[in-house]
């Protein structure tokens, strides 16, 4: 059996395709993960994988003082990694890249073990850049990702939980009280939620009060920042929910999708073949827009900067999108086109090769 060390943290963008990596191994290696203090300190134990920690830092946007002090964490989680990598001898090292996964990614290329990259964002970040020279293979997201990495590069698609890539359509209707006749909108904002998406979406609620064959799902985040408790909504039928589990249940039961543009939303939209209205997170250097653009360019969704964001602008999107079905067809086709729901079992496949051609060698 395999032993594999997965490395990367942060967000949920670099916490859960290495989930979902340990998920698609199917009982063939033993994992353990390593990270620096982010999200993955409160996921990862629940998945019952191991968890260890060494401090690391972002640096980029960061204020001088600040980057400086993150570069000397970096080091010292480098170093702490090395002896960490030497007690755990994994067959391979699978990293996200970001600051969580920089430290152990680099430990391992040092000790000469093999590491495999996943970028599940359009624009790779600054780490994935640093160890892509000697890592054995980059898992990459999107197909425009792979001319960064010469032949290094694999078209996996991010790789995506298996429960988010199935659902009961009419569970989801019988959970959340959506009526089986009407279009279906899902708003997903993220686990917090996102307080200038929530407001538009209640706004443009009201603005298509009269559309009683429109239904919106509404994932506020558990925060609830931004919504009014008592929305009269008209013949439009609102629903309101703190947090979507399963989220493939609501994706099942869906039509059009408004969203933010993380790696891992947009990994699921396109796994469903989903038609979506992107709202890039202005933040996260830059990664988000970048994802929705990369969607909007092949026809699988249409982008509203967060700037530009209205009520009465997403209400006239989302009427011309629901009342166009030929339109949200050629985007569903276009979003299939794109996705990769076998992208964890691919990257799986990628790791075990690097594994076993390195016991081999």
């Amino acid at each position: 059996m395999w032993r594999v060390v997965l490395a990367g943290g942060g967000t949920g963008g670099h916490v859960y395709p290495l989930l979902a990596v340990a998920e698609a191994a199917g009982g063939q290696a033993e994992f353990a993960f390593v990270g620096s203090g982010g999200l993955e300190t409160q996921v990862v134990p629940t998945h019952h994988i191991p968890f260890h920690r060494v401090p690391s830092g972002g640096v980029v946007g960061k204020r001088p003082w600040l980057a400086l002090r993150n570069l000397a964490r970096v080091a010292a989680g480098v170093l702490q990694a090395r002896g960490l990598l030497r007690s755990l001898r994994p067959h391979a090292v699978v990293s996200t890249g970001g600051y969580g996964g920089y430290p152990t990614g680099r430990a391992a290329v040092d000790l000469g073990l093999p590491l495999v990259l996943v970028e599940p964002n359009l624009l790779p970040g600054l780490a994935t850049r640093a160890l892509a020279v000697r890592a054995r293979a980059v898992c990459v997201a999107f197909p425009q990702t792979a001319a960064s990495f010469g032949d290094k590069a694999v078209w996996t698609g991010a790789p995506v939980r298996a429960a988010a890539l199935r659902g009961d359509p009419q569970r989801a209707r019988e959970v959340w009280g959506l009526a089986p006749d009407r279009t279906t909108v899902l708003v997903v904002g993220g686990s917090q939620g996102a307080q200038v998406l929530n407001r538009a979406v209640q706004d443009a609620a009201r603005m298509l009060a009269h559309r009683a064959d429109l239904q919106l799902l509404h994932a506020t985040g558990r925060a609830r920042a931004g919504v009014e408790q008592d929305l009269a909504t008209g013949s439009l039928l609102y629903r309101a929910v703190d947090y979507l589990d399963p989220i493939g249940d609501a994706y099942a039961a869906s039509h059009l999708v408004v969203a933010r543009a993380g790696a891992m939303t947009c990994a699921e939209l396109l796994a469903w073949g989903l038609p979506s209205v992107l709202v890039p997170l202005r933040l996260a250097s830059g990664h988000q827009r970048h994802n929705a653009k990369a969607l909007e360019g092949a026809g699988a969704a249409v982008v509203v900067e967060e700037d530009t964001l209205t009520g009465e602008g997403l209400a006239r999107v989302l009427q011309e999108l629901v009342d166009d079905r030929f339109r949200r067809e050629q985007m569903a086709q276009a979003a299939r086109a794109l996705g990769r729901p076998e992208a964890a079992r691919s990257v799986w496949e990628q790791v075990a090769r690097a594994a076993g051609e390195a016991c081999l060698g």
